[in-house]
């Protein structure tokens, strides 16, 4: 991190582009959000679509459970690279405000990992990772689909 000041101490322009900074960590976690509604509301739509298929639902139900799969494992990527790029612009923030009269964040997330803070505190698990685990379930649910399916069908 020593290549970020390039040893300019103008606080004013300083403090303007860390504003600059956190709106645009705020447009990713923003942009995340979004990913997420959108692939609840696609894999709602599959699993409902499977409801219509009742009559001939072995021939859909592979394909489709397929088709979540590779959905959900693109959904957890995407949650990842999110996730990762979120984690480098808090880096860079945190060392903006070394140079800032007060270390907001770095103070606010040093509050919220001491134990009087959290509900539970020997097991945190972060609201990222946390979000993560969905895409998972999903797949698991869509290869418990096809086994079954699969299983009942030969059956």
């Amino acid at each position: 991190m020593n290549r970020l000041f390039n040893n300019y101490e103008d606080r004013n322009e300083l403090f303007q582009q860390y504003r600059m900074f956190v709106e645009s960590a705020e447009r990713i976690s923003e942009r995340r959000n979004h990913l997420n509604t959108f692939f609840i509301a696609l894999h709602s739509l599959f699993v409902s679509g499977l409801s219509l298929f009742k009559s001939e639902i072995f021939a859909y139900i592979i394909p489709i459970c397929v088709f979540g799969c590779i959905l959900a494992f693109l959904w957890w990527y995407m949650l990842c690279n999110y996730r990762a790029l979120n984690k480098a612009k808090f880096a860079i923030i945190q060392e903006i405000e070394k140079k800032l009269p007060l270390n907001l964040y770095a103070t606010e997330w040093s509050l919220y990992k001491t134990k009087k803070h959290r509900m539970n505190p020997s097991r945190y698990l972060s609201f990222s990772r946390l979000e993560m685990v969905l895409p998972w379930l999903l797949m698991a649910t869509y290869l418990c689909l096809i086994i079954i399916t699969y299983y009942n069908h030969n059956v």
